[in-house]
């Protein structure tokens, strides 16, 4: 009997923390939508008042009697929710997709290409000493001149002399998700998210799932 109440319990936090989790997702997606213009300010401002009110609901998701103490347990389970509310939001939530995918479009669109003598300067440099870093440098002027093909050959290369280079696996996937090939572009953002414990990272991997998925 104990046990079967033990599973009860434990299955009842769970669909309530699942409830939780729902009702913060929509009170959130529902002040993305009533604003204008969206902004990070205004992303941050509806994330931050969705939690305001939740301390009481918080607590009943605590284990009085574990070790670890409230405090630090009301604080993992905030953040736990948090980070799936913005996983979930760019699922299910229109206007935080499109925002962030906007924010993308933007960043690559303002990255700027080598002037001509600058580009020869390293196009030398590489051939002389040829590093994962250099390569690099080179890769993100080809993709920010369009030209993906050589752009991802100078992520590739490399990662093939520092397989390590986090910049390069990063901005391989951005090349692959840019060419439709999610599935890979999601393994990269995966490795550096891993590595690095990013959770920024969180919201590209996210972004190439939902467009998987159109």
């Amino acid at each position: 009997i104990l046990i079967f109440i033990t599973i009860f319990s434990a299955s009842a936090q769970d669909n309530f923390k699942e409830q939780l989790q729902s009702q913060i997702e929509k009170e959130v997606c529902t002040c993305f939508n009533k604003s204008e213009k969206l902004t990070m300010t205004i992303i941050g401002e509806c994330l931050e008042n969705s939690f305001l009110d939740k301390d009481e609901a918080i607590e009943k998701l605590i284990d009085l009697e574990s070790n670890v103490s409230p405090f630090d347990q009301g604080a993992i389970i905030g953040k736990e929710l948090y980070l799936n509310a913005q996983k979930n939001l760019v699922q299910d939530c229109d206007s935080y997709f499109y925002f962030f995918d906007k924010l993308r479009s933007e960043s690559l669109s303002n990255m700027a290409t080598y002037p001509e003598s600058q580009l020869d300067a390293l196009n030398l440099e590489i051939k002389n000493n040829q590093t994962a870093d250099l390569l690099w440098q080179r890769g993100n002027h080809y993709l920010a001149a369009g030209d993906l093909t050589k752009a991802k050959q100078d992520y590739e290369n490399g990662l093939l002399i520092d397989p390590n280079h986090l910049q390069s696996d990063f901005f391989l996937g951005w090349v692959y998700e840019l060419n439709g090939d999610y599935v890979n572009a999601i393994d990269r953002y995966t490795k550096v998210l891993n590595i690095t414990g990013k959770e920024e990272i969180i919201i590209f991997i996210e972004l190439a799932r939902r467009k998987a998925k159109q």
